[in-house]
């Protein structure tokens, strides 16, 4: 969300890009996973990462409303 505040003005199309980067990174990680011995990639996981995703674009945008950020 910060790098692209830097190029657009945030909306909801930027949220799920967001999202959609974090959720993408976090199946590559899980999938990364699968070749560690004794860890395991599990889908559930990603969905977990996601869910922390959304936690940190919402409050970010909320902090973003609400404070005024020096440049």
């Amino acid at each position: 969300m910060n790098v692209l505040k830097d190029y657009y003005n945030i909306n909801y199309k930027y949220c799920l890009i967001s999202l959609l980067i974090c959720y993408i990174y976090s199946c590559t990680d899980e999938f990364h996973q699968l070749f560690i011995p004794g860890r395991s990639g599990k889908l559930v996981d990603t969905f977990i990462d996601l869910f922390g995703s959304a936690i940190g674009v919402f409050s970010y945008n909320l902090l973003r409303n609400n404070v005024k950020f020096k440049k």
